[in-house]
């Protein structure tokens, strides 16, 4: 099926002092932060940045390596590498150490409860340190990819375990097998009202709070979702067909509630960086490369 073309114009946002955008943080409000990272001789240094009034400033910095930054539910900002974490309670930034390797994706209620996903699997914050949840040990098996929760912190992760799709619902470090009979799951998204998406190669599913339902009357199986997000009740998924990694692609298709619409990128989308495209609180797309930020207008 053919998709409708639409028009978004992009205002180009640029990172001073210059920095490599590294990882966007999925906003669900109107507050943007994302890391910056320069390599200086044998040094690494990554700033955690934040977009006030559409300027991007560094609001703290660590001569380390972060991979992935998270607005929590209060309001808090945590962001997580392989040796340390940054952390933000609203008024003063500090570090602890993490031992997270490979961090890919970050949530919680507010920093005393905290999960994050990262190549050796599910982890859970307290306030001080981490800790490794044993899924395998609950009988919960899979490669999982993404994670969200509510204010409350219950929520889920997603991922492909064989053939087949993969879930778990829970919070802290109590998790339970959950599935929405996608084959499979690239992302889950809890917005407000408690209202949760999850999106796999097989469309769109949405859990009305008991049982879970396909929205995607288009299941395009070509599709690979790169991001999702929701304003107010509606979802919003950004995806690419093209799945070759090594060519990058002009185009990206969004799913609003009019349907399946084809977007011009400011730039080519390289589909192995998926980090680097996100959906804000207002509908707007964010697209980072180099050391660059675009947002585009609203698609809603």
């Amino acid at each position: 099926m053919e998709t409708a073309q639409v028009e978004l114009s992009w205002i180009e946002q640029r990172v001073a002092p210059k920095a490599k955008v590294v990882a966007l943080c999925r906003p669900k409000s109107d507050s943007l932060w994302a890391l910056g990272r320069a390599q200086r001789l044998v040094r690494t240094r990554t700033a955690v940045l934040h977009n006030d009034a559409d300027v991007w400033h560094w609001a703290f910095a660590v001569n380390d390596r972060l991979d992935s930054i998270a607005s929590l539910g209060d309001g808090s900002v945590l962001a997580v590498g392989e040796h340390l974490s940054a952390l933000f309670d609203g008024e003063c930034w500090s570090t602890m150490q993490s031992g997270l390797k490979g961090c890919r994706r970050i949530w919680g209620a507010h920093l005393a409860s905290a999960n994050a996903l990262t190549e050796e699997g599910l982890f859970y914050f307290d306030g001080r340190d981490w800790a490794r949840v044993d899924l395998k040990g609950a009988g919960i098996f899979g490669h999982w990819v993404d994670g969200d929760c509510d204010p409350g912190g219950a929520g889920w992760i997603v991922g492909t375990h064989g053939t087949h799709s993969c879930m778990a619902a829970g919070s802290a470090t109590t998790w339970r097998v959950d599935g929405c009979g996608s084959w499979y799951l690239y992302l889950i998204y809890v917005g407000h009202g408690s209202s949760v998406f999850a999106a796999g190669g097989d469309g769109l599913w949405r859990h009305d709070g008991t049982h879970w339902t396909n929205m995607d009357d288009d299941r395009d199986l070509s599709r690979l979702p790169l991001a999702l997000s929701a304003v107010g009740p509606s979802p919003i998924v950004i995806a690419t067909t093209e799945r070759n990694l090594q060519r990058p692609t002009p185009e990206i298709e969004v799913l609003t509630p009019d349907g399946w619409q084809t977007v011009r990128a400011p730039e080519p989308l390289d589909v192995s960086h998926q980090a680097l495209i996100e959906v804000d609180g207002r509908g707007r797309l964010l697209f980072a490369r180099g050391s660059r930020v675009w947002v585009s207008s609203r698609l809603t």
